[in-house]
């Protein structure tokens, strides 16, 4: 058992990198697993056997469920859209799976709470980006496995609790987290987009932001104001460090 203290608050992509950069080349595979999570029995074995029997599969994730309402789904995976943003499974879809006794499916964008990882695939594609203190990780990680040709796998006989924490204000949890993820999106992309792609898709998609959030908000204020906040973060960083996750966090 290996203890590993940090000096600070580094995030989750750099908390995590902290301890993988220390472990990865020791083990044959690594698992991220919130600290937030209840594990149920055999969940984390199944994954290990999966893996064991499927050389080809290279990262998975399993089905996560809400710890408030246990049958309730929170997460099994999804995929990329080509608009440039990534879609979950519906429960409906993954309680089929489960009914009809399919142990595991394609998951191309798998989330960061739970996520286990081949040593190879550590050693050879890296680990998470540290551009961005608060979410996107995950995001980013997919998305370089996907163009690397790397399998990432849901296994659907595993199930874990997830308690769903927040860092983001309850009081502004909206607006905020709003601005917060959709700058950590695009300034993600910046690095997977051709320059004058990116400028294009980037216009087209604060319209569908500004759609989205005034259709929750119903604020034409607060929704020209996150797109406004977006564009301005967007334009000014490549990163979304502690500072400025601080900053987003506190906006009025």
């Amino acid at each position: 058992l290996y203890l590993i203290k940090g000096k600070e608050n580094l995030g989750f992509a750099k908390g995590n990198n902290l301890v993988l950069n220390k472990i990865k080349n020791l083990y044959s595979y690594s698992l991220l697993l919130n600290n937030d999570t209840v594990i149920t029995k055999n969940s984390i074995s199944n994954m290990i056997d999966y893996l064991d029997n499927n050389p080809k599969s290279g990262v998975i994730s399993c089905d996560i469920r809400y710890y408030s309402e246990p049958s309730k789904l929170w997460n099994a995976g999804g995929y990329f859209t080509w608009y440039g943003d990534r879609k979950y499974f519906k429960q409906s879809k993954i309680d089929t799976y489960k009914k009809n006794g399919v142990q595991a499916i394609n998951t191309p964008f798998i989330t960061g709470c739970a996520l286990m990882a081949r040593k190879e695939i550590l050693l050879k594609y890296g680990i998470l980006t540290e551009d961005f203190f608060f979410g996107e990780e995950d995001f980013n990680y997919c998305k370089r496995l996907v163009e690397n040709n790397v399998k990432v796998e849901s296994i659907l006989s595993s199930t874990i609790y997830h308690k769903v924490g927040t860092s983001i204000k309850k009081s502004q949890k909206n607006i905020n987290s709003f601005v917060l993820h959709f700058s950590n999106r695009i300034i993600d992309l910046k690095k997977f987009y051709k320059p004058i792609y990116w400028k294009v898709w980037r216009l087209l998609y604060l319209s569908a932001i500004f759609i989205k959030v005034f259709t929750i908000t119903k604020n034409l204020n607060d929704t020209v104001k996150v797109c406004q906040y977006i564009f301005e973060y967007s334009t000014k960083y490549n990163e979304i460090s502690y500072e400025t996750f601080l900053e987003i966090n506190n906006l009025v």
